[in-house]
């Protein structure tokens, strides 16, 4: 059940609870007899006894139907017959006429279920008669009845508890889809001014979003520039520096190659991270750098990129293979699908043992599909707890069978960075037999 039926719930089932108890109280206790007299129709009734006694005659009785008020009523005359044939009298009831013979007040007997009004009729030449009502329940007769009673009770304290609900769980609601949106990298989204300008907690909730906001936006942007200016910063020197080596391999000779070599391969090294890190920057930097998407069918991609990748494994005396291979088209970048394929490949052969296994599946019924490519490797796999560390830039997980010096912890990133902008997904999960499998999954896909 949703946080606002539960709470709609517990409001209405208190509120009703305690008005109807509170309801029943008040009509069980004896003190408040006295209100019940003060809701007694005392004119209609002696204008139905009056009636009573019109119709009726001392001399010679004749027995009236009565309707409306003067239907739960009777004449009680001197010889004890009744002008209303309905009527029957208990002990109790004659008793309560007798007593009115004797006075000129109003007596009347209440209970919970009716309220009994007796009182004398006295009209020139006319003794000894007294109007008996019996009123059905123990307040006057126009009220409506206790069920109906509590069941406009309960509406209205369920119409009462619908307005609570929405004025604490429509914020709410509107705050988790703020926060939501927020998550996924929208920062641009904001609180409605109704609920940022509140002066309880849900304001202040609201207020501390937007700075989170603010402030996570600026963090990123400023993360953003620093890769971007960092990596431009680093073509000129690296340039520099390869011109310089070329110099020097000239003019030093033979006897300083080896030295040349080492040089070189790091400037390598410092190159390719510079390229990655310029990549990495232009994917993290919007949608306007981000090739145009088509039509890709990524069975083909697979294919060419595990035949780039096998030269690679057998280099390093392992291998690479494809298993059931389904057919299936990607709105995206071709380049950048190739180039995250490219680098969860290059990951799994680094660290497997000796093999590594693809599968490529579409999953649903009907259109659209979802499309599954897992790369397994035979390797050691990493803790659960950083299988989604990996995808952060620069982390780095050594495993016996990988070499500590190679790859710079951006491969990943950049898949999954470039995945993001098509829509897809990437995750990591060890596999039972050990091993890592690396799973990109397109949504909506097209066989």
């Amino acid at each position: 059940m949703s946080l606002f039926g539960r709470v709609f719930l517990v409001l209405w089932v208190t509120v009703t609870i305690l008005l109807g108890g509170t309801a029943y109280v008040i009509q069980r206790t004896p003190a408040l007899g006295s209100d019940r007299l003060r809701e007694i129709p005392l004119r209609a009734l002696q204008d139905c006894g009056r009636r009573a006694l019109r119709s009726t005659g001392a001399a010679s009785p004749v027995r009236q139907q009565e309707s409306g008020l003067c239907a739960f009523g009777t004449l009680v005359l001197a010889d004890g017959s009744l002008s209303n044939p309905r009527i029957q009298l208990s002990a109790r009831d004659l008793k309560q006429v007798e007593g009115a013979r004797t006075t000129s007040n109003v007596i009347v007997l209440a209970t919970r279920k009716r309220t009994v009004i007796a009182f004398r009729v006295d009209e020139p030449g006319v003794s000894g008669l007294v109007y008996l009502s019996t009123l059905p329940l123990a307040t006057d007769v126009g009220r409506m009845s206790s069920f109906r009673r509590m069941a406009w009770l309960a509406l209205a304290s369920g119409a009462f508890c619908i307005l609570l609900t929405l004025f604490f769980v429509r914020p709410l609601k509107q705050l988790t889809e703020t926060a939501v949106r927020i998550g996924e990298g929208d920062f641009s989204v904001r609180v409605p001014a109704a609920i940022t300008g509140r002066r309880d907690e849900l304001g202040r909730f609201a207020r501390a979003i937007h700075e989170m906001a603010d402030r996570t936006q600026l963090l990123i942007r400023r993360h953003k520039d620093f890769l971007a200016h960092a990596s431009h910063e680093f073509g000129s020197p690296l340039t520099r520096l390869n011109l310089a080596l070329a110099l020097a391999r000239r003019e030093g000779g033979s006897r300083l190659e080896r030295h040349h070599s080492q040089i070189a391969r790091e400037a390598d090294v410092l190159s390719g991270l510079t390229q990655e890190l310029l990549f990495l920057a232009r994917l993290e930097s919007g949608p306007d750098s981000v090739p145009e998407h088509e039509a890709v069918d990524v069975k083909v991609v697979l294919v060419e990129a595990f035949a780039d990748a096998k030269a690679v494994a057998d280099e390093n005396r392992k291998t690479i293979s494809l298993s059931a291979v389904s057919t299936f088209h990607v709105n995206g970048s071709r380049t950048l699908l190739r180039r995250a394929i490219d680098n969860v490949l290059s990951n799994a052969i680094r660290h497997a043992r000796v093999r590594v296994v693809a599968t490529v599946t579409a999953e649903g019924d009907g259109a659209p599909l979802t499309g599954i490519l897992r790369i397994h490797d035979d390797g050691t796999g990493v803790p659960s707890h950083l299988t989604r560390k990996i995808f952060e830039p620069f982390y780095k997980v050594a495993t016996p069978a990988s070499n500590d010096e190679s790859g710079h912890g951006l491969g990943l990133a950049i898949a999954a960075e470039a995945l993001h902008t098509m829509g897809a997904t990437i995750a990591a999960d060890n596999g039972n037999d050990g091993g890592l499998i690396v799973t990109l999954t397109f949504h909506d896909v097209v066989a």
